[in-house]
C-alpha cells in the first residue's frame, strides 16, 4: 500500500506498528524499515494504546526517527496525549519533523501549546478543527478557545459510537451509508433526533456539501 501511495502522488503514509505480541521492538523497527526502503515519501508512526496500538515509548520512537530514513512524523494517541507529545518531542529533538495529536481535536489547543504541529481528527467536523488551528497559529487565542468549546459540544455525538460519525457524514452528503465493518450498536430514533439537532447547530461552521 505504501508503494502504491508513493507511486500515485501521496505526500506521505501513516502506519500503525504490528500489534500482535511477537518480536517486540525489533520486529516493529524492521516493519518501519521495510516501509522506508520501499518509498521516497515521509512516514508517520501512529502510536496508540492496546488493543490496536503498541504504546511505543518515546525512546523507541526517537530511535526510529533517527535511524530510519523516511520516519519523520508521529501521530500520538497514547493517553494522556498531551504528555506523550511532550515526551516525544523531548526524546526526538530536532530529528523529528513534527508530532500530531488525534482524538477528534479534543486536546488540540493544549497539544499546539506543547509544540504539536497539527491534529488528525475524526472527520465529521474537520472544518471546525481547521479553523481552531488557524485561529491559534494567528495568535487569536480567545476565538480559538471559543470555537474549540463549540467543537467539544458538537463531539458529544461520539457517545453514540462510530455509527454516529458516519451518520453525520451521510447527512452531509459526503458518504452514502452509515454502515460500519466494526460491530456498532444501531442508532435509535432518539439518537437520530439528537444527531440532527447537533448537525443543525454545526451548520454555520461547515462548508456546503
Amino acid at each position: 500500500y505504501a508503494t502504491y501511495a508513493d507511486e500515485h502522488g501521496a505526500d506521505g503514509v501513516i502506519a500503525l506498528p504490528p500489534y500482535l505480541p511477537t518480536g517486540g521492538e525489533e520486529r516493529i523497527f524492521s516493519y518501519y524499515q521495510q516501509i522506508s526502503d520501499s518509498i521516497e515519501i515521509p512516514i508517520f508512526i501512529q502510536n496508540g494504546g492496546p488493543p490496536m496500538g503498541s504504546s511505543l515509548t518515546p525512546t523507541f520512537i526517537a530511535r526510529m526517527v533517527k535511524e530510519i530514513d523516511h520516519v519523520q512524523y508521529v501521530k500520538e494517541e497514547v493517553v494522556p496525549t498531551t504528555h506523550s507529545i511532550t515526551a516525544d518531542l523531548e526524546a526526538c529533538g530536532t530529528a523529528i519533523h513534527g508530532v500530531f495529536g488525534g482524538f477528534g481535536g479534543r486536546y488540540l489547543l493544549e497539544e499546539l501549546t506543547r509544540g504539536a504541529v497539527g491534529n488528525m481528527p475524526t472527520c465529521e467536523y474537520t472544518e471546525i478543527v481547521v479553523n481552531v488551528y488557524r485561529h491559534f497559529i494567528r495568535g487569536e487565542l480567545e476565538p480559538a478557545r471559543e470555537l474549540h468549546k463549540e467543537l467539544m459540544a458538537l463531539q458529544s455525538i461520539n457517545r453514540f459510537g462510530l455509527h454516529a460519525v458516519k451518520e453525520v457524514l451521510r447527512r452531509r452528503g459526503i458518504i452514502q451509508t452509515n454502515y460500519t465493518r466494526i460491530p456498532s450498536k444501531p442508532l435509535d430514533q432518539y439518537d437520530s433526533q439528537e444527531i440532527e439537532q447537533n448537525l443543525q447547530r454545526a451548520q454555520k461552521y461547515l462548508l456546503p456539501s
